[in-house]
């Protein structure tokens, strides 16, 4: 319909939702996270590293000392006193809860999502579709809603030039 039209442009509106999006960004981005730590130890005892912490598989055991300099420096606050009684297993446990929470609300890491998936929608029109790069735009991405079965709808919209 678009091609037969060439007075018609199509506009994508890129959507995360933090309900089902946000916990998976969330983890990413913990592991992220570890890993540039582990990076700069790594650098910082003379290792040999790759070219960038993404590179790195950090292990387990290491994950949990990281974990309360991460809680700090993110969420700005020391961790509740009370989770000092608690043992070792469950203040990491708290500690992972209250940083995966932080990031899945995280706007910027949403839009950043909503733009990665407006890209690939436009990618896909180009490519497969045969759409004109020129005819194909993007909307701001935003927040949107996800579906009863946790998948988020990005919009199109046709608009005439």
């Amino acid at each position: 319909m678009l091609k037969e039209r060439p007075d018609l442009k199509l506009e994508i509106e890129g959507t995360s939702a933090a309900s089902s999006d946000g916990p998976l960004l969330a983890q990413q981005r913990l592991e992220r996270e570890y890993q540039y730590t582990y990076y700069k130890i790594l650098q910082r005892r003379g290792d040999k590293v790759p070219a960038r912490a993404g590179l790195i598989q950090v292990p387990e055991d290491e994950k949990a000392p990281m974990l309360e300099g991460i809680y700090r420096t993110r969420l700005k606050q020391q961790p509740p006193a009370e989770w000092a009684n608690l043992g070792k297993e469950q203040r990491a446990n708290q500690m992972r809860a209250a940083v995966l929470k932080f990031w899945s609300s995280n706007e910027v890491l949403l839009r950043e999502l909503g733009q990665g998936r407006a890209s690939s929608i436009k990618d896909y029109l180009v490519d497969k579709g045969k759409l004109e790069d020129a005819r194909v735009y993007f909307v701001d991405a935003r927040l949107g809603q996800a579906q009863p079965d946790g998948k988020v709808i990005s919009p199109l919209h046709l608009d005439s030039e």
